[in-house]
């Protein structure tokens, strides 16, 4: 559990880090694999996605996107432990008007979340969408 929170906490930084950050984890601008390109009943992500919708927050949590990487369902968010955030929370992903799914936080730190693709999702997360952990008129 410990080696897979590491391996999924690299690969999101790697994904908002700055090229030339560090020679390691270093942005590389590598095209996603097309579908045409992988084998007949292959995995498309290595983690399952789906697995739960999580639990309400308590209070209203909104924040932004940072990172989101569709082929292993992972999404980082701008919001954490400071603003409240625990694991197994869930948070509505949405652009403009448009819903596009919901997410269920993994981990906190002090600053931001590492999430999952939760049951509902109706598009692909971007950097940028907006988070919510409740809707408008919702109690």
């Amino acid at each position: 559990m410990r080696t897979a929170s590491f391996l999924l906490w690299g690969i999101a930084f790697a994904v908002i880090l700055p090229p030339g950050c560090s020679r390691v984890l270093r942005r590389t601008r590598a095209a996603p694999p097309d579908e045409a390109a992988v084998a007949p009943g292959a995995p498309k992500s290595l983690l399952p996605l789906g697995h739960d919708d999580g639990v309400p927050a308590a209070a209203t949590i909104r924040g932004k996107v940072l990172a989101a990487d569709k082929m292993l369902g992972v999404v980082v968010i701008n919001v954490g432990e400071l603003h409240g955030v625990r694991p197994r929370y869930a948070f509505v992903v949405y652009r403009g008007e448009r819903f596009i799914g919901k997410i269920v936080v993994d981990e906190t730190y002090s600053d931001m979340s590492a999430c999952r693709y939760g049951q509902t999702m109706q598009a692909h997360i971007e950097v940028g969408d907006d988070v919510t952990t409740k809707l408008l008129g919702e109690p």
